[in-house]
């Protein structure tokens, strides 16, 4: 009888310990010094990199090794599995503004802790030619076919811009399924890249699979002001379905085919309108505090573009159309 009781208690706790453990992830911190050394920003013999966060009261009592190829990188074994945590990446401990990430009230950055995971960033996103781009997914279609599980599933980009071998993790907004995220990408050249789930090639994780094509977006010089918006696009193209986000609303865009001039109605306030080409660069953005809107497009070329409706509570809906 003592046997089976120790027995029914071993297993019992060795239960209780599987449970903890899956609960536990190991992610890995890393960060690229190579252009902090080449501004003299960063010496690798007398200073250290450590990363202050959320999983660390932001001490930045984690102090990262030097890998020997400008990078430098520490394993985080005990943060929790699912929950989405914010860093910034410093020099010598210090908050001093030349010392680490996004100074200034900049952004932090954020992952989600999946056991087994890289965090890949270059110090600050400061990278000699390469300049920001923001990219978005829309989910909604894929949630709703239920394909996709926002509250146990996440979304990445990857692409050319970093080899195909590191992940940048996007994030959605509150109310809504457009995952949002931003990139350093080498201007003047074309960015290829595809968004995935769960930072998964399986095939019914990522776009457009087995050998299907990459996404493409010309990357733009930012000097004068310019800013490079990828997207939203709708995860594998796929648009059919009622968008969750924008259900409530009710409004128009005619014509459709359109020559010159497109007319947009809707039942509630409309904030903000985006044109953007296939390749998911902004050619036209109108400010709005109206229900009725009509753009000029006859500065465009003929073919087909995306125009993005932005409600005044931050809401969207992606309508495609076609310019004559």
């Amino acid at each position: 009888m003592k046997r089976k009781l120790l027995f029914v208690i071993s297993v019992a706790l060795m239960g209780i310990f599987a449970t903890m453990q899956a609960q536990t992830a190991s992610v890995t911190f890393k960060v690229n010094m190579k252009y902090a050394i080449e501004a003299g920003k960063f010496n690798p013999s007398s200073d250290f990199v450590d990363v202050a966060g959320s999983f660390n009261n932001w001490s930045g009592s984690d102090h990262l090794t030097d890998n020997g190829d400008s990078t430098f990188s520490i394993t985080l074994s005990d943060l929790t599995a699912g929950t989405i945590y914010e860093y910034k990446f410093r020099i010598n401990g210090s908050w001093d503004a030349d010392k680490h990430d996004f100074p200034n009230g900049g952004p932090n950055r954020k992952i989600t802790a999946i056991d087994g995971i890289t965090a890949y960033s270059v110090f600050n996103d400061t990278r000699p030619g390469y300049v920001p781009v923001n990219v978005s997914v829309n989910m909604s279609v894929w949630e709703q076919a239920g394909k996709f599980d926002p509250a146990t599933q996440v979304v990445d980009i990857i692409g050319n811009f970093s080899d195909w071998s590191n992940f940048v993790e996007l994030f959605h907004g509150e109310g809504d399924l457009i995952y949002k995220g931003k990139v350093i990408a080498k201007a003047g050249e074309v960015m290829q890249f595809k968004f995935r789930i769960n930072h998964s090639w399986d095939a019914d994780k990522h776009e457009f699979p087995n050998g299907g094509p990459n996404r493409e977006f010309n990357v733009q010089d930012t000097a004068g002001g310019v800013v490079n918006e990828a997207g939203p696009y709708f995860f594998n193209d796929e648009e059919t379905g009622i968008i969750a986000a924008t259900s409530s609303y009710q409004f128009s865009i005619f014509p459709n085919p359109v020559a010159n001039v497109l007319n947009i109605q809707a039942n509630d306030k409309i904030n903000k309108v985006i044109v953007a080409d296939l390749s998911g660069r902004q050619v036209l953005v109108r400010l709005a505090n109206s229900n009725n809107m009509q753009l000029a497009l006859n500065n465009l070329s003929r073919g087909t573009y995306f125009v993005t409706i932005v409600f005044g509570n931050g809401k969207q809906h992606v309508e495609k159309i076609m310019k004559y």
